[in-house]
């Protein structure tokens, strides 16, 4: 592609001295290493959602959707899987999105029934693996379906939907 000088360039950067490019504590030499022994305890993320979902909401009063696509359905050891791995994170996610007056449309149920129903994938193309990539016509489909709806089911139609 001709971006390979980027790489060479980011490694010389790192090289040097004072630069940092990763997040973490630092010491007063410029580590990144912790000198002490804390860490991270608090690894539930549902104080930082609620945070940012609130400040999201305080900004406008249109309506506001969460669209969720993860990769499901999906190939794993050469079968199918409808299991999402993040599946307990999102619930908490979905409840919070619902505090605080946000739709949160989950694209798992329709992905799932439009393998079911027809033995294709939202997701690959003909020249890549079944269920990974990026969404192919169908999957693209799928989510404007849903976002129609979500867009027709709220005060914002009259502003994004036309007749014309």
């Amino acid at each position: 592609s001709g971006f390979d000088f980027l790489w060479y360039i980011g490694q010389q950067l790192k090289k040097m001295q004072g630069l940092r490019f990763c997040i973490g504590p630092v010491d007063s030499m410029g580590s990144t290493e912790a000198t002490s022994k804390e860490s991270v305890s608090n690894t539930n993320p549902r104080p930082a959602w609620a945070f940012l979902l609130h400040e999201l909401r305080a900004r406008t009063e249109v309506p506001i959707a969460f669209v969720y696509c993860p990769f499901v359905p999906s190939i794993v050891k050469g079968r199918i899987e409808y299991k999402d791995p993040n599946e307990e994170k999102i619930k908490g996610f979905v409840e919070e999105c619902e505090r605080h007056g946000i739709r949160f449309i989950d694209m798992r149920p329709a992905f799932r029934v439009y393998t079911q129903t027809t033995s294709k994938f939202p997701r690959g193309f003909s020249n890549s693996r079944p269920s990974e990539g990026h969404f192919n016509g169908a999957g693209h489909r799928l989510i404007a379906e849903a976002l129609y709806k979500f867009i027709s089911l709220t005060t914002i139609n009259s502003y994004a939907l036309h007749k014309n």
